[in-house]
């Protein structure tokens, strides 16, 4: 059963896709459309889950399962997996691959698409800042995706390929 994102507890499970290319407008509206009867007739053993999808940033796509209605198992986060690997294929992009990074100069900054090894040369260039942020596609919860969907470069994974001078 699909609900509004907003509606979704803190506690909700959430996966975290990101893109390796910003989406049009036409296209966020597209892949929500895509979700929708997905995220309608999701289910676990039969069990109705209570689910919904955002895209944040044209360039994160962001699934959540109320936990205590019904968990979602591996069974239907395979079938969330396999929508989600359509959609890749009909919008031409890679939501699954880890070496993108997406990356803001500040908060109010556009999304930038990095592939890890070019994101490294910038940090040892001094070209991105230890206080730029990343999509931190490991939250797990909805309360993070609110509160640490953005990690500052220092406080992530990729702090150990800060120049020493920068930390």
């Amino acid at each position: 059963m699909n609900i509004p994102f907003e509606q979704m507890p803190s506690s909700a499970r959430a996966w975290v896709y990101t893109s390796n290319r910003m989406l049009t407008s036409t296209e966020v509206n597209l892949i929500q459309d895509r979700l929708t009867p997905f995220l309608t007739e999701w289910s676990s053993h039969g069990t109705p889950l209570r689910a919904a999808c955002q895209v944040v940033d044209q360039s994160i796509i962001v699934v959540a399962v109320e936990n205590g209605f019904e968990a979602a198992s591996g069974c239907s986060i395979d079938k969330s997996v396999r929508t989600l690997k359509d959609i890749e294929q009909e919008f031409q992009i890679s939501l699954f691959d880890r070496l993108q990074i997406l990356y803001k100069p500040s908060p109010t900054a556009s999304v930038q698409v990095l592939p890890l090894a070019q994101f490294k040369n910038k940090l040892a260039a001094g070209e991105i800042s230890a206080e730029g942020s990343i999509a931190n596609t490991q939250v797990a919860s909805v309360g993070e995706l609110k509160s640490e969907l953005w990690k500052e470069v220092k406080d992530s994974w990729l702090a150990r390929f800060l120049p020493s001078t920068a930390v």
